[in-house]
């Protein structure tokens, strides 16, 4: 068990800190990626490979396309769809405060952002706080998901290497008011269930700021005010997804090679060999003059050529498509065949290859893991956090507590599988020759964003229509009389 008022146990949550520093400098670095700042991110990565020189002939020509970005996208869909929230064993108040907390908190809105960092990063927080409090100390309850490069989780526990028992969160810096020469102090605030610290990279309790926040070293909820979702089931924190960043810089990576390429290949590159430059002028590009053993002059001939760059594009856009899509399959994502992608068609052969992954199993996957995350914020973390506020009479607009056995349940949308519209079409053509469903059912699956009315009168037209075009019927010739 961590105590926080032990020197000792606070040194050894600044090795933990310090020893995780990769870790939030690489979270930080997805961070930039889904915020979009690519660019910064790919520069780098092209002096490492090209060097100092070149790199910078690269620059003006970068392609910072932000592929991650979009798969993120395609799998955080589980609070797109309509989610249900339900009191059971409860009373109308619960209900009516139920609602009270998901307009208040923006749950669905707020949620989402959990799940795009879970996606990210296979784990996210969520801190349940007091906002905005007036002078009477009462505010509003206020829930954030905390970006993953602003905070650690750590374990004390000799029986469940999974459990959060130690929450960390990276507050920034302050000032070395002790030896103003220094570099300024970072400042951690430090969460158990019982405790509360804020404290520097050193182990060492920052009183002016705990005496600022009144803060005098408990955690008066009793419970850490945070619901933390975790895939891993050996680990606090999952492993450093690498994948994800090395992905998300080796396609736009690929594609200003190309660019840099192509730069090269647009302009040709002039030789000559015993050529006396006497002012020759080439442009725009390059001459280049070399020197035979015999040298210039005497039996040497002099010779003049051209350097055509050639760069196989196709090949290199083949490369590309292909390791995309084995990525898409590693984060579950069931990726469509688009064919080849030739050099006019190959952001949109990427964006269609993404747009038409299957995240079936993916969703799936999230839904399960976040049923449990919602019962843990509902039923254990925010119901014995709103009744402290309640207590102690700090909630601005609201009185009621839930009653004793209530509890709430959520429940997701059920995902479908991706089909392709030829293949509903197909489907649901065989259901209505089989005689197992109707025209008018089919056309609603078929356009489900029709009203009634339009309905009706489109498969009016289509019907008008499959007669017009039926072919006739072919009329018998009389038959010939024969003398």
């Amino acid at each position: 068990m961590i105590n926080l008022l032990d020197s000792g146990d606070r040194e050894l949550i600044a090795d933990f800190i310090e020893a995780n520093q990769s870790r939030l400098a690489y979270n930080h670095d997805i961070f930039e990626i889904l915020e979009g700042n690519l660019a910064p991110l790919l520069e780098e990565r092209m002096i490492e490979d090209l060097g100092v020189d070149s790199s910078k002939a690269a620059t003006t020509r970068k392609s910072p396309i932000n592929v991650f970005r979009k798969v993120i996208d395609k799998l955080t869909r589980i609070y797109s769809e309509p989610v249900k929230r339900t009191v059971v064993d409860g009373t109308k108040e619960d209900e009516a405060l139920l609602a009270w907390y998901e307009k208040i908190l923006k749950m669905n809105t707020r949620m989402s952002v959990a799940n795009e960092n879970f996606n990210a990063y296979l784990y996210s927080l969520i801190h349940i706080v007091l906002n905005d409090i007036d002078e009477d100390g009462r505010g509003v309850p206020f829930m954030r998901t905390i970006p993953n490069h602003q905070f650690l989780v750590m374990n004390s526990s000799l029986i469940d290497p999974t459990s959060p028992d130690v929450i960390i969160l990276c507050m920034g810096k302050i000032a070395n008011k002790k030896d103003p020469k220094q570099i300024d102090r970072k400042v951690f605030w430090v969460y158990t269930d019982s405790q509360f610290v804020i404290m520097d990279g050193e182990g060492e309790i920052i009183s002016e700021m705990m005496a600022k926040y009144q803060m005098l070293g408990s955690n008066l909820y009793e419970i850490l005010p945070f619901t933390y979702t975790n895939q891993s089931q050996n680990l606090v924190m999952p492993s450093i997804q690498s994948d994800n960043k090395e992905m998300a810089i080796l396609i736009p990576l690929l594609l200003t090679d190309l660019n840099y390429a192509v730069k090269y290949q647009a302009f040709s590159v002039f030789y000559g060999i015993d050529v006396e430059d006497k002012g020759i002028k080439i442009s725009p590009n390059v001459l280049l003059n070399f020197e035979s053993k015999q040298g210039a002059g005497g039996d040497s001939k002099p010779q003049f050529d051209v350097i055509k760059p050639t760069v196989d594009i196709a090949e290199t856009l083949s490369l590309a498509s292909s390791q995309m899509s084995l990525f898409l399959v590693t984060k579950g994502l069931r990726a469509a065949a688009i064919g080849q992608l030739g050099t006019d068609q190959f952001a949109s052969g990427i964006s269609k290859m993404i747009d038409e992954s299957d995240a079936y199993d993916a969703i799936k996957k999230q839904i399960n893991v976040f049923v449990e995350t919602e019962d843990d914020f509902w039923n254990v973390k925010l119901r014995q956090i709103h009744s402290y506020w309640i207590r102690n009479g700090l909630l601005r607009d609201q009185t009621q507590d839930f009653s004793a056995n209530a509890r709430i349940v959520t429940e997701f949308t059920e995902p479908e599988p991706m089909q392709t519209r030829k293949d509903l079409i197909d489907e649901l053509t065989s259901e209505v020759e089989a005689g197992f469903t109707t025209v008018e059912y089919a056309t609603r699956k078929l356009y489900p964003n029709l009203t009634e009315d339009e309905l009706k009168e489109h498969i009016a037209e289509a019907e008008a229509d499959r007669v017009k075009r039926a072919p006739k019927p072919v009329q018998p010739q009389p038959a010939e009389v024969v003398a």
